[in-house]
Protein backbone atom coordinates (compact mmCIF):
# COMPACT_ATOMS: atom_id res chain seq x y z
CA UNK A 1 0.00 0.00 0.00
CA UNK A 2 1.39 3.42 -0.93
CA UNK A 3 1.79 6.11 1.65
CA UNK A 4 2.33 9.84 1.57
CA UNK A 5 5.17 10.90 3.82
CA UNK A 6 5.41 14.26 5.52
CA UNK A 7 8.70 15.94 6.31
CA UNK A 8 7.16 18.20 8.94
CA UNK A 9 5.36 20.34 6.39
CA UNK A 10 8.31 20.92 4.07
CA UNK A 11 7.98 18.31 1.35
CA UNK A 12 5.72 15.43 0.35
CA UNK A 13 6.89 12.46 -1.72
CA UNK A 14 7.07 8.67 -2.03
CA UNK A 15 9.58 6.42 -0.31
CA UNK A 16 11.49 3.94 -2.49
CA UNK A 17 12.17 0.61 -0.82
CA UNK A 18 15.43 0.32 -2.77
CA UNK A 19 16.81 2.93 -0.32
CA UNK A 20 17.82 0.05 1.92
CA UNK A 21 20.61 -0.98 -0.53
CA UNK A 22 22.24 2.44 -0.61
CA UNK A 23 24.20 3.59 2.42
CA UNK A 24 26.18 6.48 3.81
CA UNK A 25 28.83 5.26 6.20
CA UNK A 26 31.77 6.91 7.94
CA UNK A 27 35.03 4.97 7.71
CA UNK A 28 37.11 7.38 9.79
CA UNK A 29 37.65 8.69 12.37
CA UNK A 30 37.00 5.46 14.36
CA UNK A 31 34.81 7.20 16.95
CA UNK A 32 32.27 8.11 14.24
CA UNK A 33 32.35 4.87 12.24
CA UNK A 34 29.00 3.44 11.24
CA UNK A 35 25.99 3.76 8.97
CA UNK A 36 23.88 6.93 9.02
CA UNK A 37 20.29 7.18 7.69
CA UNK A 38 20.11 8.89 4.32
CA UNK A 39 17.98 9.85 1.38
CA UNK A 40 19.43 10.04 -2.12
CA UNK A 41 18.68 11.72 -5.44
CA UNK A 42 17.15 9.58 -8.19
CA UNK A 43 16.63 10.15 -11.90
CA UNK A 44 12.86 9.78 -11.41
CA UNK A 45 12.89 12.95 -9.29
CA UNK A 46 14.41 15.16 -11.97
CA UNK A 47 18.13 14.44 -11.55
CA UNK A 48 20.89 13.39 -13.95
CA UNK A 49 22.67 11.52 -11.13
CA UNK A 50 24.10 8.01 -11.46
CA UNK A 51 22.14 5.03 -10.14
CA UNK A 52 23.46 4.51 -6.62
CA UNK A 53 22.05 0.99 -6.45
CA UNK A 54 24.83 0.06 -8.93
CA UNK A 55 28.02 -0.61 -6.90
CA UNK A 56 30.12 0.81 -9.75
CA UNK A 57 28.83 4.29 -8.85
CA UNK A 58 29.89 4.19 -5.20
CA UNK A 59 32.10 6.98 -3.84
CA UNK A 60 34.67 6.84 -1.02
CA UNK A 61 36.38 10.13 -0.11
CA UNK A 62 36.94 12.94 2.39
CA UNK A 63 34.08 15.27 3.38
CA UNK A 64 34.56 19.04 2.97
CA UNK A 65 32.16 21.88 3.78
CA UNK A 66 31.47 24.30 0.91
CA UNK A 67 31.80 28.07 1.15
CA UNK A 68 30.04 30.54 -1.13
CA UNK A 69 31.38 33.70 0.45
CA UNK A 70 28.14 34.69 2.16
CA UNK A 71 27.24 34.89 5.83
CA UNK A 72 25.48 31.54 5.45
CA UNK A 73 28.33 30.16 3.33
CA UNK A 74 27.66 26.46 3.93
CA UNK A 75 24.26 26.70 2.20
CA UNK A 76 26.09 26.61 -1.14
CA UNK A 77 23.50 28.66 -2.99
CA UNK A 78 26.03 30.90 -4.76
CA UNK A 79 29.25 30.33 -6.67
CA UNK A 80 31.61 28.46 -4.33
CA UNK A 81 34.80 30.20 -3.21
CA UNK A 82 36.73 27.17 -1.89
CA UNK A 83 36.93 25.15 -5.08
CA UNK A 84 40.48 23.96 -4.46
CA UNK A 85 39.37 22.26 -1.23
CA UNK A 86 36.26 20.73 -2.82
CA UNK A 87 37.82 19.33 -6.02
CA UNK A 88 37.98 15.55 -5.84
CA UNK A 89 36.17 15.47 -2.48
CA UNK A 90 32.63 14.96 -1.17
CA UNK A 91 31.09 18.41 -0.77
CA UNK A 92 28.91 19.05 2.30
CA UNK A 93 26.18 21.72 2.36
CA UNK A 94 23.27 22.58 4.61
CA UNK A 95 19.67 22.48 3.43
CA UNK A 96 17.84 25.81 3.04
CA UNK A 97 17.36 28.97 0.93
CA UNK A 98 17.66 27.33 -2.52
CA UNK A 99 16.84 24.12 -4.38
CA UNK A 100 18.71 20.86 -3.81
CA UNK A 101 19.75 20.85 -7.47
CA UNK A 102 21.25 24.34 -7.21
CA UNK A 103 23.46 23.33 -4.29
CA UNK A 104 24.61 20.14 -6.02
CA UNK A 105 25.32 21.89 -9.35
CA UNK A 106 27.44 24.56 -7.63
CA UNK A 107 29.52 21.85 -5.92
CA UNK A 108 29.83 19.83 -9.13
CA UNK A 109 31.09 22.93 -10.95
CA UNK A 110 34.06 23.01 -8.54
CA UNK A 111 34.96 19.36 -9.03
CA UNK A 112 33.13 17.64 -6.15
CA UNK A 113 32.75 13.87 -6.62
CA UNK A 114 29.52 13.76 -4.57
CA UNK A 115 27.33 16.01 -2.44
CA UNK A 116 25.94 15.53 1.06
CA UNK A 117 23.10 17.83 2.13
CA UNK A 118 22.58 18.12 5.90
CA UNK A 119 18.94 18.56 6.85
CA UNK A 120 18.04 21.79 8.64
CA UNK A 121 15.10 20.40 10.65
CA UNK A 122 15.05 17.42 13.07
CA UNK A 123 13.19 14.94 10.89
CA UNK A 124 13.58 11.47 9.40
CA UNK A 125 15.35 12.10 6.09
CA UNK A 126 14.68 8.62 4.71
CA UNK A 127 10.99 9.17 4.13
CA UNK A 128 10.53 11.74 1.36
CA UNK A 129 11.48 12.45 -2.26
CA UNK A 130 14.45 14.74 -3.09
CA UNK A 131 13.41 16.83 -6.10
CA UNK A 132 16.10 18.05 -8.49
CA UNK A 133 14.44 21.37 -9.29
CA UNK A 134 15.73 23.61 -12.06
CA UNK A 135 19.35 22.36 -12.04
CA UNK A 136 18.93 18.70 -11.05
CA UNK A 137 19.06 17.32 -14.59
CA UNK A 138 22.56 18.79 -15.02
CA UNK A 139 23.91 17.10 -11.86
CA UNK A 140 25.77 13.89 -12.73
CA UNK A 141 27.40 13.10 -9.36
CA UNK A 142 25.76 11.31 -6.37
CA UNK A 143 23.66 13.51 -4.09
CA UNK A 144 22.39 12.39 -0.68
CA UNK A 145 20.83 13.94 2.41
CA UNK A 146 21.62 13.06 6.03
CA UNK A 147 19.82 14.09 9.21
CA UNK A 148 20.34 17.24 11.23
CA UNK A 149 21.54 15.11 14.17
CA UNK A 150 24.10 13.27 12.01
CA UNK A 151 25.35 16.59 10.61
CA UNK A 152 25.81 18.01 14.10
CA UNK A 153 27.68 14.89 15.17
CA UNK A 154 30.06 15.05 12.18
CA UNK A 155 30.47 18.84 11.93
CA UNK A 156 33.64 19.40 13.95
CA UNK A 157 35.49 16.48 12.38
CA UNK A 158 34.47 17.56 8.87
CA UNK A 159 35.89 21.01 9.58
CA UNK A 160 39.12 19.32 10.70
CA UNK A 161 39.27 17.39 7.43
CA UNK A 162 39.25 13.97 9.09
CA UNK A 163 35.94 12.42 7.98
CA UNK A 164 36.11 9.82 5.21
CA UNK A 165 32.72 8.60 4.03
CA UNK A 166 31.29 5.96 1.72
CA UNK A 167 28.20 6.61 -0.44
CA UNK A 168 26.54 3.91 -2.53
CA UNK A 169 25.77 0.22 -2.74
CA UNK A 170 28.79 -1.64 -1.45
CA UNK A 171 28.04 -5.11 -2.87
CA UNK A 172 31.40 -6.13 -4.34
CA UNK A 173 33.13 -2.85 -3.51
CA UNK A 174 35.42 -4.48 -0.95
CA UNK A 175 37.10 -7.89 -1.04
CA UNK A 176 36.26 -8.83 2.55
CA UNK A 177 32.95 -7.45 3.77
CA UNK A 178 30.17 -9.16 5.70
CA UNK A 179 27.33 -7.48 7.57
CA UNK A 180 23.60 -6.88 7.95
CA UNK A 181 20.98 -4.14 8.14
CA UNK A 182 18.28 -3.31 10.69
CA UNK A 183 15.80 -5.29 8.57
CA UNK A 184 17.90 -8.46 8.92
CA UNK A 185 17.86 -9.00 12.70
CA UNK A 186 15.38 -10.68 15.00
CA UNK A 187 14.59 -8.31 17.86
CA UNK A 188 12.35 -8.26 20.94
CA UNK A 189 8.74 -7.90 19.79
CA UNK A 190 8.45 -4.57 21.60
CA UNK A 191 10.75 -1.82 22.89
CA UNK A 192 8.93 -0.93 26.13
CA UNK A 193 6.98 -3.53 28.08
CA UNK A 194 5.39 -3.61 31.57
CA UNK A 195 7.48 -5.52 34.07
CA UNK A 196 4.31 -6.92 35.65
CA UNK A 197 3.87 -9.32 32.70
CA UNK A 198 7.60 -10.03 32.39
CA UNK A 199 8.63 -11.48 35.73
CA UNK A 200 10.07 -14.96 35.02
CA UNK A 201 11.45 -17.11 32.18
CA UNK A 202 8.11 -18.89 31.86
CA UNK A 203 6.46 -15.54 31.09
CA UNK A 204 8.95 -14.01 28.69
CA UNK A 205 11.88 -14.90 26.46
CA UNK A 206 13.53 -13.50 23.34
CA UNK A 207 14.55 -15.49 20.27
CA UNK A 208 17.79 -14.23 18.72
CA UNK A 209 19.14 -14.52 15.19
CA UNK A 210 20.04 -12.57 12.05
CA UNK A 211 20.62 -12.78 8.32
CA UNK A 212 24.32 -12.24 7.60
CA UNK A 213 25.34 -11.18 4.07
CA UNK A 214 28.63 -11.42 2.19
CA UNK A 215 28.72 -8.02 0.50
CA UNK A 216 32.34 -8.49 -0.62
CA UNK A 217 33.88 -9.90 -3.78
CA UNK A 218 35.74 -12.75 -2.04
CA UNK A 219 34.39 -15.84 -0.25
CA UNK A 220 34.39 -15.51 3.55
CA UNK A 221 35.25 -18.32 5.95
CA UNK A 222 34.26 -19.09 9.54
CA UNK A 223 31.41 -16.59 9.59
CA UNK A 224 29.87 -16.25 13.05
CA UNK A 225 27.16 -14.23 14.78
CA UNK A 226 27.50 -13.07 18.37
CA UNK A 227 24.84 -11.52 20.59
CA UNK A 228 25.38 -9.82 23.92
CA UNK A 229 22.79 -8.41 26.33
CA UNK A 230 23.82 -5.94 29.00
CA UNK A 231 21.74 -4.97 32.05
CA UNK A 232 22.94 -2.45 34.65
CA UNK A 233 26.43 -2.54 33.07
CA UNK A 234 26.59 -6.33 33.50
CA UNK A 235 26.73 -8.70 30.52
CA UNK A 236 24.00 -11.24 31.24
CA UNK A 237 24.02 -12.98 27.83
CA UNK A 238 26.97 -13.67 25.51
CA UNK A 239 26.56 -16.33 22.82
CA UNK A 240 28.41 -16.97 19.56
CA UNK A 241 27.14 -19.26 16.81
CA UNK A 242 29.01 -22.20 15.34
CA UNK A 243 31.07 -20.96 12.35
CA UNK A 244 29.73 -21.12 8.80
CA UNK A 245 32.66 -22.65 6.91
CA UNK A 246 32.22 -20.64 3.69
CA UNK A 247 29.91 -17.82 2.58
CA UNK A 248 30.12 -17.05 -1.13
CA UNK A 249 30.07 -13.47 -2.50
CA UNK A 250 26.52 -12.14 -2.70
CA UNK A 251 25.20 -15.01 -0.58
CA UNK A 252 23.52 -14.84 2.83
CA UNK A 253 22.76 -17.14 5.73
CA UNK A 254 20.31 -17.00 8.62
CA UNK A 255 22.08 -17.75 11.90
CA UNK A 256 20.18 -18.58 15.08
CA UNK A 257 21.42 -18.20 18.64
CA UNK A 258 20.14 -19.65 21.95
CA UNK A 259 16.99 -18.03 23.29
CA UNK A 260 17.52 -15.34 25.92
CA UNK A 261 15.60 -15.69 29.18
CA UNK A 262 16.03 -14.87 32.85
CA UNK A 263 14.74 -16.84 35.82
CA UNK A 264 13.74 -13.47 37.29
CA UNK A 265 13.56 -10.24 35.30
CA UNK A 266 14.31 -6.91 36.92
CA UNK A 267 12.83 -3.64 35.70
CA UNK A 268 15.19 -1.51 33.63
CA UNK A 269 16.86 -1.39 30.22
CA UNK A 270 18.22 -4.49 28.50
CA UNK A 271 20.67 -3.44 25.76
CA UNK A 272 21.33 -6.07 23.07
CA UNK A 273 24.09 -6.02 20.43
CA UNK A 274 24.58 -8.29 17.42
CA UNK A 275 28.06 -8.63 15.86
CA UNK A 276 29.02 -10.55 12.69
CA UNK A 277 32.62 -11.75 12.20
CA UNK A 278 34.72 -13.84 9.81
CA UNK A 279 38.32 -15.10 9.56
CA UNK A 280 39.62 -12.20 7.50
CA UNK A 281 39.55 -8.65 8.83
CA UNK A 282 36.47 -6.86 7.54
CA UNK A 283 37.27 -3.93 5.27
CA UNK A 284 33.97 -2.26 6.09
CA UNK A 285 33.10 -2.92 9.72
CA UNK A 286 30.43 -0.22 9.98
CA UNK A 287 27.58 -2.71 9.37
CA UNK A 288 28.96 -5.60 11.40
CA UNK A 289 27.25 -4.44 14.60
CA UNK A 290 23.67 -3.46 15.45
CA UNK A 291 22.22 -2.55 18.84
CA UNK A 292 18.77 -2.13 20.33
CA UNK A 293 17.02 -2.23 23.67
CA UNK A 294 14.10 -3.57 25.67
CA UNK A 295 12.82 -1.46 28.56
CA UNK A 296 10.86 -3.17 31.33
CA UNK A 297 8.90 -0.51 33.21
CA UNK A 298 5.76 0.13 35.23
CA UNK A 299 3.17 1.43 32.79
CA UNK A 300 4.25 1.95 29.18
CA UNK A 301 3.93 -0.50 26.28
CA UNK A 302 5.47 0.58 22.97
CA UNK A 303 6.66 -1.08 19.77
CA UNK A 304 8.82 1.93 18.90
CA UNK A 305 11.77 3.57 20.67
CA UNK A 306 10.88 5.79 23.61
CA UNK A 307 12.58 8.91 24.98
CA UNK A 308 13.98 9.49 28.48
CA UNK A 309 10.41 9.94 29.76
CA UNK A 310 9.36 6.71 28.04
CA UNK A 311 7.19 8.56 25.55
CA UNK A 312 7.07 7.09 22.01
CA UNK A 313 9.33 8.80 19.47
CA UNK A 314 7.48 9.84 16.29
CA UNK A 315 10.26 10.24 13.72
CA UNK A 316 8.03 10.36 10.63
CA UNK A 317 4.41 11.18 9.78
CA UNK A 318 2.36 9.32 7.18
CA UNK A 319 -1.06 9.06 5.59
CA UNK A 320 -2.17 6.95 2.61
CA UNK A 321 -1.35 8.47 -0.78
CA UNK A 322 -5.04 8.38 -1.72
CA UNK A 323 -6.79 8.55 1.63
CA UNK A 324 -10.53 7.89 1.38
CA UNK A 325 -12.51 8.44 4.55
CA UNK A 326 -11.20 7.39 7.95
CA UNK A 327 -7.48 6.71 8.36
CA UNK A 328 -6.57 4.63 11.42
CA UNK A 329 -3.20 3.36 12.61
CA UNK A 330 -3.01 0.52 15.12
CA UNK A 331 -0.67 -1.68 17.14
CA UNK A 332 -1.44 -5.30 17.98
CA UNK A 333 -1.17 -6.70 21.52
CA UNK A 334 -1.60 -10.20 22.92
CA UNK A 335 -0.05 -11.74 26.04
CA UNK A 336 -0.51 -14.84 28.15
CA UNK A 337 -0.57 -12.73 31.33
CA UNK A 338 -2.58 -9.78 30.05
CA UNK A 339 -5.17 -10.19 32.81
CA UNK A 340 -2.71 -8.63 35.25
CA UNK A 341 -2.91 -5.35 33.36
CA UNK A 342 -5.37 -2.56 32.64
CA UNK A 343 -5.24 0.10 29.93
CA UNK A 344 -6.27 3.71 30.46
CA UNK A 345 -5.40 5.48 27.21
CA UNK A 346 -2.93 6.08 24.37
CA UNK A 347 0.03 8.35 23.63
CA UNK A 348 0.47 9.39 20.00
CA UNK A 349 1.39 12.28 17.69
CA UNK A 350 -0.11 13.95 14.62
CA UNK A 351 0.79 16.85 12.38
CA UNK A 352 0.06 18.67 9.10
CA UNK A 353 1.96 20.34 6.31
CA UNK A 354 2.96 23.95 6.96
CA UNK A 355 0.27 25.03 4.51
CA UNK A 356 -2.42 23.28 6.58
CA UNK A 357 -1.10 24.31 9.99
CA UNK A 358 -3.86 26.88 10.50
CA UNK A 359 -6.38 24.01 10.37
CA UNK A 360 -4.60 22.09 13.13
CA UNK A 361 -6.17 23.81 16.19
CA UNK A 362 -9.58 22.23 16.69
CA UNK A 363 -8.57 18.95 15.02
CA UNK A 364 -9.88 15.94 16.92
CA UNK A 365 -8.08 12.57 16.90
CA UNK A 366 -9.90 9.50 18.18
CA UNK A 367 -8.32 6.75 20.29
CA UNK A 368 -9.82 3.27 20.21
CA UNK A 369 -9.31 -0.06 21.93
CA UNK A 370 -10.77 -3.06 20.10
CA UNK A 371 -11.11 -6.70 21.04
CA UNK A 372 -9.91 -8.65 17.98
CA UNK A 373 -11.75 -11.88 18.61
CA UNK A 374 -11.11 -13.66 15.30
CA UNK A 375 -9.82 -17.19 15.78
CA UNK A 376 -6.60 -17.53 13.76
CA UNK A 377 -3.06 -18.75 14.39
CA UNK A 378 -0.94 -16.41 12.28
CA UNK A 379 -0.87 -14.35 9.09
CA UNK A 380 -0.74 -17.51 6.97
CA UNK A 381 -3.86 -19.02 8.52
CA UNK A 382 -6.71 -19.12 5.97
CA UNK A 383 -8.96 -17.91 8.79
CA UNK A 384 -6.91 -14.73 9.23
CA UNK A 385 -9.05 -11.62 8.94
CA UNK A 386 -9.36 -8.20 10.53
CA UNK A 387 -13.08 -8.04 11.06
CA UNK A 388 -15.62 -8.41 13.81
CA UNK A 389 -13.79 -5.96 16.05
CA UNK A 390 -15.54 -5.11 19.30
CA UNK A 391 -15.03 -1.59 20.65
CA UNK A 392 -14.01 -1.73 24.31
CA UNK A 393 -12.90 1.84 25.01
CA UNK A 394 -12.92 5.20 23.30
CA UNK A 395 -11.13 8.48 23.86
CA UNK A 396 -10.08 11.55 21.93
CA UNK A 397 -7.67 14.44 21.94
CA UNK A 398 -8.55 17.84 20.52
CA UNK A 399 -5.56 19.92 19.51
CA UNK A 400 -5.80 23.55 20.55
CA UNK A 401 -2.39 24.93 19.53
CA UNK A 402 -0.45 24.90 16.28
CA UNK A 403 2.66 24.24 18.39
CA UNK A 404 1.26 20.78 19.22
CA UNK A 405 2.04 19.62 15.67
CA UNK A 406 4.36 16.62 15.93
CA UNK A 407 4.25 16.51 19.75
CA UNK A 408 3.28 13.44 21.78
CA UNK A 409 -0.14 13.87 23.40
CA UNK A 410 -2.40 11.65 25.50
CA UNK A 411 -5.97 10.50 24.89
CA UNK A 412 -7.69 9.12 27.99
CA UNK A 413 -10.17 6.26 27.47
CA UNK A 414 -13.75 6.59 28.69
CA UNK A 415 -13.34 3.19 30.37
CA UNK A 416 -10.36 1.63 32.10
CA UNK A 417 -10.19 -1.88 30.64
CA UNK A 418 -8.75 -4.94 32.36
CA UNK A 419 -7.50 -7.25 29.62
CA UNK A 420 -7.84 -11.01 29.26
CA UNK A 421 -5.08 -13.57 28.83
CA UNK A 422 -4.20 -14.57 25.23
CA UNK A 423 -6.83 -12.30 23.70
CA UNK A 424 -5.89 -10.14 20.73
CA UNK A 425 -6.37 -6.38 20.97
CA UNK A 426 -5.90 -3.51 18.55
CA UNK A 427 -5.05 -0.06 19.92
CA UNK A 428 -5.65 2.61 17.31
CA UNK A 429 -5.68 6.32 16.63
CA UNK A 430 -8.02 7.61 13.93
CA UNK A 431 -8.50 10.77 11.93
CA UNK A 432 -11.29 11.77 9.59
CA UNK A 433 -9.34 14.74 8.18
CA UNK A 434 -7.34 14.26 4.98
CA UNK A 435 -4.82 16.93 5.97
CA UNK A 436 -3.64 15.00 9.04
CA UNK A 437 -0.52 12.84 9.13
CA UNK A 438 -0.21 10.35 12.01
CA UNK A 439 3.05 9.59 13.80
CA UNK A 440 5.26 6.59 12.99
CA UNK A 441 8.83 5.54 13.72
CA UNK A 442 11.25 4.30 11.05
CA UNK A 443 14.40 3.77 13.12
CA UNK A 444 13.78 0.07 13.80
CA UNK A 445 12.57 -2.62 11.42
CA UNK A 446 10.31 -5.58 12.23
CA UNK A 447 10.69 -7.28 8.81
CA UNK A 448 12.55 -10.33 10.18
CA UNK A 449 10.20 -10.52 13.18
CA UNK A 450 7.18 -10.66 10.87
CA UNK A 451 8.84 -13.36 8.73
CA UNK A 452 9.72 -15.39 11.83
CA UNK A 453 6.59 -15.07 13.99
CA UNK A 454 4.02 -14.34 11.25
CA UNK A 455 2.07 -12.08 13.61
CA UNK A 456 0.62 -8.63 12.84
CA UNK A 457 2.52 -5.62 14.17
CA UNK A 458 1.06 -2.32 12.96
CA UNK A 459 -2.13 -2.70 10.87
CA UNK A 460 -3.72 0.37 9.30
CA UNK A 461 -7.27 1.11 8.19
CA UNK A 462 -8.04 3.17 5.09
CA UNK A 463 -11.05 3.46 2.82
CA UNK A 464 -13.05 0.86 4.71
CA UNK A 465 -10.28 -1.78 4.59
CA UNK A 466 -7.74 -3.01 7.12
CA UNK A 467 -4.22 -3.75 5.86
CA UNK A 468 -2.59 -6.30 8.15
CA UNK A 469 1.02 -5.33 7.40
CA UNK A 470 0.34 -1.59 7.50
CA UNK A 471 2.96 0.37 5.55
CA UNK A 472 5.52 -2.43 6.00
CA UNK A 473 7.88 -3.76 8.64
CA UNK A 474 10.22 -0.78 8.31
CA UNK A 475 7.73 1.73 9.77
CA UNK A 476 5.68 1.24 12.93
CA UNK A 477 2.90 3.39 14.44
CA UNK A 478 4.31 5.61 17.20
CA UNK A 479 1.60 4.62 19.68
CA UNK A 480 2.27 3.82 23.34
CA UNK A 481 -0.21 2.32 25.78
CA UNK A 482 -0.80 3.62 29.29
CA UNK A 483 -0.83 0.08 30.72
CA UNK A 484 -0.73 -0.49 34.48
CA UNK A 485 -1.34 -3.07 37.18
CA UNK A 486 -5.07 -3.86 37.37
CA UNK A 487 -4.94 -3.40 41.15
CA UNK A 488 -4.86 0.35 40.54
CA UNK A 489 -8.12 0.34 38.58
CA UNK A 490 -10.14 1.18 41.69
CA UNK A 491 -8.16 4.41 41.98
CA UNK A 492 -8.94 5.24 38.36
CA UNK A 493 -12.64 4.60 38.94
CA UNK A 494 -12.60 6.81 42.04
CA UNK A 495 -11.23 9.62 39.90
CA UNK A 496 -14.16 9.27 37.47
CA UNK A 497 -16.71 9.15 40.25
CA UNK A 498 -15.45 12.40 41.74
CA UNK A 499 -15.17 14.06 38.30
CA UNK A 500 -11.67 15.47 38.91
CA UNK A 501 -10.57 16.08 35.33
CA UNK A 502 -7.54 18.40 35.13
CA UNK A 503 -6.93 20.54 32.06
CA UNK A 504 -5.14 21.14 29.79
CA UNK A 505 -3.73 17.65 29.70
CA UNK A 506 -0.95 17.43 28.49
CA UNK A 507 0.16 20.66 30.18
CA UNK A 508 3.22 22.77 29.47
CA UNK A 509 2.96 25.57 32.07
CA UNK A 510 -0.13 25.41 34.27
CA UNK A 511 -2.54 22.60 35.09
CA UNK A 512 -6.06 23.56 36.26
CA UNK A 513 -7.65 21.26 38.84
CA UNK A 514 -11.42 21.77 39.30
CA UNK A 515 -12.37 21.93 43.00
CA UNK A 516 -16.14 22.16 42.72
CA UNK A 517 -17.70 21.00 46.01
CA UNK A 518 -14.31 20.84 47.77
CA UNK A 519 -13.58 23.21 50.66
CA UNK A 520 -10.73 23.49 53.10
CA UNK A 521 -7.16 22.24 53.09
CA UNK A 522 -6.02 19.93 50.28
CA UNK A 523 -2.71 18.10 49.99
CA UNK A 524 -1.47 17.10 46.52
CA UNK A 525 1.46 14.72 46.03
CA UNK A 526 2.94 14.57 42.51
CA UNK A 527 4.75 11.30 41.70
CA UNK A 528 6.64 10.18 38.58
CA UNK A 529 5.98 6.91 36.76
CA UNK A 530 8.41 5.13 39.12
CA UNK A 531 6.45 6.24 42.17
CA UNK A 532 9.01 8.81 43.31
CA UNK A 533 7.61 11.92 45.03
CA UNK A 534 8.42 14.96 42.85
CA UNK A 535 6.50 17.74 44.56
CA UNK A 536 3.93 18.34 47.32
CA UNK A 537 1.39 21.16 47.21
CA UNK A 538 -0.81 22.34 50.11
CA UNK A 539 -3.58 24.86 49.58
CA UNK A 540 -6.83 26.12 51.08
CA UNK A 541 -9.64 26.01 48.53
CA UNK A 542 -13.27 27.07 48.48
CA UNK A 543 -14.67 25.37 45.42
CA UNK A 544 -12.56 27.36 42.96
CA UNK A 545 -10.19 25.93 40.33
CA UNK A 546 -6.69 25.35 41.69
CA UNK A 547 -3.80 26.18 39.34
CA UNK A 548 -0.57 24.19 39.67
CA UNK A 549 2.65 25.41 38.03
CA UNK A 550 4.43 22.54 36.21
CA UNK A 551 7.15 24.58 34.48
CA UNK A 552 9.76 23.14 36.85
CA UNK A 553 8.74 19.54 36.17
CA UNK A 554 10.40 17.50 33.40
CA UNK A 555 8.36 16.13 30.50
CA UNK A 556 6.60 12.86 31.29
CA UNK A 557 3.55 11.27 32.88
CA UNK A 558 2.81 11.96 36.56
CA UNK A 559 0.32 10.71 39.11
CA UNK A 560 -1.43 13.37 41.24
CA UNK A 561 -2.78 12.14 44.58
CA UNK A 562 -5.05 14.70 46.24
CA UNK A 563 -6.21 14.27 49.85
CA UNK A 564 -8.94 16.58 51.15
CA UNK A 565 -9.56 17.71 54.73
CA UNK A 566 -12.30 15.10 55.18
CA UNK A 567 -9.89 12.28 54.27
CA UNK A 568 -11.14 11.59 50.73
CA UNK A 569 -8.52 10.69 48.13
CA UNK A 570 -8.62 11.51 44.41
CA UNK A 571 -5.96 10.28 42.00
CA UNK A 572 -5.49 11.34 38.39
CA UNK A 573 -2.76 11.36 35.77
CA UNK A 574 -1.22 14.41 34.12
CA UNK A 575 1.19 14.52 31.19
CA UNK A 576 3.75 17.34 31.12
CA UNK A 577 4.86 18.09 27.56
CA UNK A 578 6.75 21.36 27.06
Amino acid sequence: MKKVILLLGVCIGLFATSNAQVIFAVESPPALQGNYPLNYAKAADGWGVPDLTNPANAVLDTLVFVSDGTAADSLGCGTLTNGSQIAGKIAVVYRGSCQFGTKAKNAQNKGAVAVIIINNVPDDVTQFGMLGGDSGAAVVIPVIMISQDAGALLKNEIENGTVVGFIGNKFGYYNNDIGFTKANVLRPVEVARPHRITETSSEYSVELGAWVYNYGSDPQTNVTLNAQIVFNSNTIYNQTSSPISTLAPGDSVYITLPTFSQSTYLAGQYQFTYTASATLADEFAADNTLSGSLILNDDIYSLVPVDANRMPIASAFYRPSAATGDFETCIHFRDANASRMAVGGLFFAATTTAADSSSFPGTLIEANMYLWDNNFTDLDDPAFDISGLTSLAYGFYEFTLTSERGKIVYADFDNTIIMEDNKRYLFCVKTQDDYIYLGFNATIDYTTNIANYRQPVGPIFDGGTFYALGFGGDVTPAIALNMFDKNFVSIEEEQTANAIIPYPNPANQLINIPMKGINGLVNIDIMDINGRLIKTIRANVAGETLQVDVTGISNGQYSFRMTTSDGKVNTFKVVVNK
